[in-house]
């Protein structure tokens, strides 16, 4: 879980100052990424989730900003490294942005409760400069202060520095991070990463058939593989296990029991020699995914979630109308029953969200749990 956090002040007295740009920052993402804040009293902030994102402004006024990420920390056990704070900084030039980790605040209030309460300060910063600073005693009254249109007309250039800086936090290491000014370099590093398997498991996708298991299955694939040719990796693909290895066996819940134990068998296997082995299968019955969950070593279960009228839409081969007519027999969704997984370790949407959103999905965990790591 990550936590990206805007500091500002609540009121419309605040609006538009040099000290709530972090909010100004956060509202743009929200319109950009169609996220819904509301304010949730018991974290004292307006609150928005997306995937495994957390996104904050808290309603603390900036100076006692540690108060509701240190309640987010400790509800959802988010660590130090997976906060990312947004935040204006006096001495920055405008419209300069800037990124660091493991420094102290430099004066400036929010930052220093959240390092108070927090218990340190190895978090990423998002600092936006909002100077030349002032200095002195005109310092205090110099960041409430409303930006001028000119400023105005510059804070599409902030957003745009801020969300780049945001973009390689969630994809690169923290010594790679790069700031705006040197966007080519960066980028070209985005374009160049690699990904190394520090330990085999077996990566099932679960589903109806028209979810997009294999889609996404085979996304992923190629992005791992993409930069690193030698990325141990084995496709178990379920019409090809059942034309070359399971011929005879029908759909029966006998025979798909069969099915899945010898394909379950064959990825333990495979995943002890440090492999990681992606299976997308329907597999309609928990009892078979908990078996297949038995016979590895290591297992992850994604449940590729889509509605009903989704998988139909997508059904170019007319499959789901001929199981509604009766053509078909034993079709899972229609005449035979999928049991959704009460508890996957990873759910996607794939009626809801883009095929990359859901490899991202797959890959955080894969690096937050230790299996995969970027390099």
């Amino acid at each position: 879980m990550k936590l990206i956090v805007g500091l500002g002040n609540i009121g419309s007295k605040y609006d538009n100052t040099r000290h709530n740009i972090g909010f100004d920052f956060l509202d743009y993402l929200a319109k950009k990424e169609n996220l819904n804040f509301r304010e949730e009293k018991k974290f004292k902030a307006f609150i928005a989730k997306k995937d495994d994102i957390i996104y904050i402004k808290p309603t603390t006024y900036m100076n006692l900003s540690g108060d509701s990420v240190l309640k987010l920390m400790s509800f959802f056990k988010i660590k130090r490294e997976d906060i990312l704070v947004a935040h204006d900084d006096v001495s920055i030039n405008y419209p300069e942005t800037r990124f660091s980790f493991n420094r102290g605040a430099g004066g400036q209030h929010g930052i220093e409760d959240i390092i108070k309460k927090s218990g340190g300060k190895s978090f990423g910063r998002i600092r936006i400069g909002v100077g030349p600073d002032p200095g002195g005693d005109k310092r205090a009254n110099y960041v409430l202060s409303k930006f001028n249109n000119d400023e105005q007309n510059k804070k599409e250039l902030i957003y745009k520095d801020s969300e780049f800086i945001l973009d390689q936090w969630l994809k690169l290491p923290i010594e790679k991070i790069q700031n705006p000014k040197n966007k080519k370099q960066a980028n070209a590093k985005l374009k160049k990463m690699n990904y190394k398997l520090k330990k085999g498991l077996t990566l099932w996708f679960t589903g109806l058939s028209g979810a997009g298991k294999s889609t996404v299955a085979n996304a992923l694939i190629g992005k791992l593989s993409k930069n690193n040719k030698k990325f141990p990796l084995e496709l178990l693909d379920g019409d090809e296990i059942r034309e070359n290895l399971n011929q005879g066996l029908g759909f029966s819940k006998e025979d798909r029991f069969t099915n899945i134990k010898r394909i379950s068998f064959l990825a333990g296997k495979i995943s002890k020699h440090n492999v990681l082995v992606v299976v997308p299968v329907i597999a309609p019955y928990q009892e078979a995914r908990d078996m297949a969950r038995s016979m590895s070593e290591d297992f992850i279960e994604v449940f590729v979630n889509a509605s009903i009228e989704k998988v139909e839409e997508r059904d170019v081969k007319g499959l789901y109308a001929k199981a509604r007519s009766g053509e078909i027999q034993n079709f899972t969704g229609i005449s035979d029953p999928y049991e959704a997984p009460s508890n996957p370790d990873i759910e996607l949407n794939t009626d809801k969200e883009s095929i990359s959103k859901s490899v991202d999905k797959v890959l955080n965990k894969l690096l937050e749990k230790g299996y995969v790591e970027k390099i």
